[in-house]
């Protein structure tokens, strides 16, 4: 006798999880296809009409959903953009990037913590630091070391 009502207990779960299942289904589609329909995607300061699908997530620094938009920023986009912020403070710094065309070469230090330029934590971190909170960024060169220089950046005190 438990055996049946164990049996038919887990048939009349699983009834209702179908049951539920289709519905749910599609209400879940329609909100999605009308959300998708208003929503714009915005990929590295420009709406983007490809398939999303089509960017690599090991790619994608930081995701934003900002009223009806969905807010991509890239490796590529957020290194341009901390390379020429750097450069505008810091001569020694743009002349070896113009030199190079590349920092994978550099060891970069922020606030005496040694940063790994590699990691999007890190890329994240330079991309959003506002030129107002830089106080100064050194380029030192040593011969002893393996990287071509060190790029130090201090911030103000105040952040």
């Amino acid at each position: 006798m438990m055996k049946i009502n164990a049996l038919l207990f887990c048939l009349f779960l699983s009834i209702s999880a179908f049951a539920q299942n289709k519905d749910s289904i599609k209400v879940d589609s329609a909100k999605k296809a009308i959300a998708a329909a208003d929503q714009s995607i915005i990929v590295d300061g420009k709406e983007y009409k490809g398939d999303i699908k089509s960017i690599d997530p090991k790619n994608i620094v930081n995701v934003s959903i900002v009223k009806n938009s969905t807010i991509i920023v890239t490796k590529p986009y957020a290194t341009a953009a901390y390379q020429k912020k750097f450069s505008a403070i810091s001569n020694s710094y743009k002349r070896y990037l113009e030199k190079k065309q590349t920092d994978t070469n550099l060891q970069y230090v922020l606030n005496n913590t040694m940063m790994n330029q590699d990691r999007k934590s890190t890329i994240q971190e330079f991309y959003q630091l506002s030129p107002a909170n830089i106080k100064n960024i050194s380029f030192k060169r040593d011969s002893h070391f393996t990287t071509d220089a060190t790029v130090i950046i201090t911030t103000k005190e105040d952040n």
